[in-house]
């Protein structure tokens, strides 16, 4: 085994127990790939479990973020993180909340795809490419509107504080005078105040509430402010949050690469009127506590530079600016550019496919989990060239010389490699690709690869064999579980009732079934998220649980939903 398992009782009341713990040490990310490891590697096992327990409990915690007290102003604008306090006063930030409750009844607020998940947006747009969105001269028939006078009254109780306090403080921090405000737009979280006659209108899509958006890059604002106009993120446990990273160029050698794992979240405790201002890449997103409403001002910065006008509208026809030339050693701008690269070629059409497919190459060299799991899906509709498909083998075999799923050690695949081949067949890269993404922690890794090993078990005769991949596509499954990914719960869900099902037509008695690995993963992969209020309110209680349960008394959600009340 890879750890004893009393070292991992130790962590885990190291985590249960200590209040003091830093949880801004970037210690915590190597922790994750640490668990994640384990949890794969000795699947099954009780290190394994308790691997799990300790990941599933970490997940469900919500952590404040310590902003840095002083920033320094930075010369190639890469990763600032900073805050501005009391930016809009009391009064101010009420008449907004008044306003925007008043268009969202109205059904005003946008319901158009958000880019980043497709749900509807429930934002107002308010200054768009730096100008106000209504203007008297070129919106006569509007200026005795309802809504027009909303919107007209939130660009005048806004732009003197954007304007005179905000954006210097932005250019301060870039070290640059040339940058200014986009975008300008208000965002609505948690469950919709429509008018019954309005929401009996709407198309159901419409109608979803959005509690939060997924871990993302602002690819098209080199600078990103965001004002709260309510207390819920005041507490640092919901609303607005960053995932903590680690530089890939490390002392040792060793590189992680970004990753966006649940329990790297770290939550901006912001006070209404309160600002937090990031650059362009820092990985962050939304997760509302539910039963919760949140109200927030997001300000877009560009900077034209001496780009001009293409920096100006750089939204279409190019990438922004900021995204070109990343260094060799940036994981995630690497990623983030062939990113905005792929777009593009999907709207405009692109020949230089291995240029962009490269840039992904290089970022999951340097170990971002990101790029190896868009290079799984791209393996997955072998859309790699030779030579990209060649590189790809390098790159997978300097990331872990002993993977499952490469030529020659791959337990899981009758492919052992062809002599006169350079590299795998794709869908065998792919699974590679997708193992790395998912060692790091990417829940769409995991989810991808867990059925792979399912399609995959169905196809072969060997009885430990399909056990094995059976109880790796469980730990995979529970793995994206207990990050949030509703497809990876319902899979093992099914996974379960198959097995439960198979084993009683066997002959085994349930309470043999109920103890055995694949069910005890599911237990520990979920158990942290039952009740997780309980456990943060009585951590030694929660030490106990976690360490002790039995079927007797505790039961995770999925395995409820397999085996009812």
């Amino acid at each position: 085994m890879i750890s004893p398992d009393d070292d991992l009782d130790d962590e885990m009341g190291f985590f249960l127990e200590d209040e003091t713990h830093e949880y801004e040490s970037m210690d915590d990310v190597r922790a994750v790939r640490r668990y994640t490891k384990l949890a794969i590697v000795e699947r099954g096992t009780p290190t394994g479990l308790r691997a799990l327990e300790i990941l599933s409990f970490l997940s469900a915690r919500r952590t404040p973020f310590l902003v840095p007290d002083n920033q320094s102003p930075c010369n190639d604008h890469k990763r600032i993180i900073s805050s501005l306090t009391n930016l809009f006063p009391v009064p101010v930030t009420r008449r907004l909340t008044d306003i925007v409750e008043h268009v969202e009844r109205n059904g005003w607020l946008s319901t158009n795809p958000d880019s980043v998940d497709g749900i509807p947006s429930f934002h107002l747009n308010l200054i768009t490419n730096g100008n106000p969105k209504y203007t008297d001269e070129d919106n006569e028939g509007l200026t005795t509107s309802e809504y027009y006078s909303c919107v007209k009254e939130l660009v005048t109780l806004v732009t003197p504080y954007l304007y005179e306090q905000l954006l210097p403080r932005v250019q301060s921090l870039v070290n640059s005078s040339t940058v200014s405000i986009s975008e300008v737009f208000i965002r609505r979280y948690g469950d919709n105040d429509d008018d019954e006659e309005k929401e009996e209108e709407q198309e159901e899509e419409e109608r979803q509430p959005r509690y939060g958006i997924s871990a993302h890059y602002d690819v098209t604002s080199l600078v990103t402010s965001v004002i709260a106009l309510d207390d819920v993120a005041s507490t640092g446990r919901s609303g607005l949050y960053t995932v903590l990273c680690e530089d890939t160029k490390k002392d040792d050698g060793n590189s992680l690469g970004a990753s966006n794992h649940v329990a790297l979240r770290r939550y901006f405790k912001l006070n209404s009127g309160d600002a937090v201002i990031h650059t362009w890449d820092v990985l962050h997103g939304v997760d509302i506590v539910p039963g919760q409403k949140r109200t927030s001002l997001v300000v877009w910065f560009t900077d034209e530079g001496e780009s001009g006008d293409e920096a100006k509208d750089s939204n279409h026809g190019s990438t922004s600016p900021w995204l070109q030339n990343p260094r060799n050693d940036d994981d995630v701008g690497l990623f983030v550019l062939a990113s905005a690269k792929e777009s593009l070629a999907e709207e405009e059409g692109d020949d230089d496919l291995e240029g962009l497919h490269s840039l992904y190459l290089k970022s999951a060299s340097l170990g971002n989990a990101f790029a190896f799991t868009r290079l799984g899906a791209l393996c997955t509709d072998n859309e790699l060239s030779s030579t990209c498909a060649s590189w790809a083998y390098t790159v997978l075999n300097h990331a872990r010389d002993d993977s499952p799923f490469l030529p020659n050690h791959d337990p899981f695949s009758p492919y052992h490699g062809d002599e006169d081949a350079q590299y795998p067949p794709p869908e065998i890269l792919a699974k590679a690709f997708y193992f790395e993404g998912a060692m790091r922690g990417d829940a769409r890794a995991q989810v991808e690869l867990g059925d792979d090993c399912m399609e995959h078990s169905f196809l072969i005769d060997d009885y430990d064999m399909v056990e094995d991949l059976r109880l790796f596509a469980a730990v995979l499954f529970g793995l994206a579980s207990m990050q949030g990914d509703d497809a990876a719960t319902k899979n093992l869900e099914q996974l379960l009732q198959m097995e439960y099902s198979n084993r009683v037509e066997e002959g085994v008695e349930p309470c043999d079934i109920l103890s055995s690995p694949m069910f005890l993963t599911a237990q520990s992969s979920e158990i942290a998220i039952y009740q997780a209020d309980e456990f943060l309110a009585n951590k030694k209680s929660a030490k106990k649980v976690l360490h002790y349960a039995t079927w007797a008394y505790v039961l995770s959600p999925v395995l409820t939903n397999v085996l009812g009340d």
